[in-house]
């Protein structure tokens, strides 16, 4: 059972009754796992980790959010295409074109 695993800490979110009937996706040691709960829900855990390594998580994400705005204005003035009409692997295969030809505009 998932809640006898050390690694999976179950989120205080999920109901007691849900505890049971749990299937590990992922039992490696690495900081996120994934596991479904009884009603075939997804349900993502994490080791506990100290202040400092929690800063430095949200630092980088606060820049990944930056450059993935700066790289979305980019996409939009280069194709005019809005995001609410793009895919996502068409945002990529772009960005990856960008990296080897650039469009000059």
């Amino acid at each position: 059972m998932v809640a006898d695993n050390p690694n999976l800490l179950i989120p205080n979110c999920l109901p007691e009754n849900k505890l049971e009937n749990f299937t590990l996706i992922d039992n490696s040691p690495r900081r996120n796992e994934m596991a479904v709960d009884s009603d075939g829900n997804l349900v993502s855990s994490k080791k506990k980790v100290d202040s400092s390594e929690k800063e430095n998580h949200i630092k980088i994400h606060k820049e990944l959010h930056e450059s993935f705005d700066k790289l979305v204005a980019d996409f939009i003035i280069h194709t005019e295409k809005l995001p609410s009409k793009t895919t996502v692997w068409e945002l990529m295969e772009w960005s990856y074109i960008q990296t080897i030809d650039p469009d000059p505009s």
